[in-house]
């Protein structure tokens, strides 16, 4: 077997990749500071083992996103060799997510119908200041009038870029009401990070880390939690470390 590319970033990961007769194998990602490997291979599947934690070495089965129309999708682009200043994940996704009013109304109603066929769907769309403007979608699972089991809480912050619309800060959240427990996705002043509780813990949502996540795919894990009816869960979560928290 033929060794294929390997890269590595810092910032980021080391990312490794083989081929054997032309045809691509296996594919390698490893982040040493977020604690996690990724790992595919052809027909093996894809998977996720973190490094560090009571669950090191404990690989679970990934896939790939539900997101079935270009227009919902986040790309990610660096061109090679460039390098980034600041946050290099905001540089990354928060300058690449930029919507024109057509788009950010198509991003909301399509976001809206996934909510609503959980619950009772609300949604409000409120200036702030600097011109930019608060968009928020809530629904409250089973709907119909029944009382609420579960919230899902989203929040975008979008600032204005050239007469279009930039990301500039989000806010995902799952609330388990019948049970209590929480799992959000914040991205805020430059930090990317996970808030977890499980059902009748007795402490304050903890930070934890992670990567930049797009609303929908957000939408797609808080949706399988609700309709598994399973507790939340924070074991698949790494904590932030003092240093990452600035």
């Amino acid at each position: 077997m033929q060794a294929l590319a390997r890269a590595q970033s810092a910032d980021v990961a080391t990312r490794l990749a083989a081929e054997q007769d032309g045809e691509l194998q296996l594919g390698v990602v490893s982040a040493p500071a977020m604690g996690e490997r990724w790992l595919a291979w052809r027909g093996g599947g894809a998977w996720a083992t973190p490094t560090v934690g009571p669950q090191a070495g404990q690989r679970r089965p990934i896939g790939t996103s539900g997101v079935d129309q270009l227009q919902d999708a986040v790309g990610l682009h660096r061109q090679g060799g460039e390098e980034l200043t600041h946050d290099p994940m905001r540089e990354a996704v928060g300058a690449t997510l930029v919507l024109d009013e057509h788009k950010v109304e198509q991003r909301k109603a399509t976001l809206r119908t996934k909510l609503e066929r959980l619950g009772d769907a609300t949604e409000g769309d409120r200036p702030r200041s600097r011109g930019r403007r608060l968009i928020e979608l809530r629904a409250d699972a089973p709907g119909l009038g029944l009382p609420a089991i579960a919230s899902f809480l989203y929040r975008e912050l979008l600032e204005p870029a050239a007469g279009q619309w930039r990301l500039a800060a989000y806010a995902y959240e799952l609330l388990d009401r019948e049970r209590g427990g929480r799992r959000a996705y914040h991205w805020h002043d430059d930090s990317y990070h996970a808030h977890c509780v499980e059902p009748g813990a007795a402490t304050a949502a903890r930070h934890y880390r992670a990567i930049p996540v797009d609303v929908f795919e957000a939408h797609e894990e808080f949706a399988r939690l609700y309709l598994s009816e399973s507790p939340v869960s924070c074991a698949d979560l790494r904590p932030l470390l003092d240093w990452m928290q600035g």
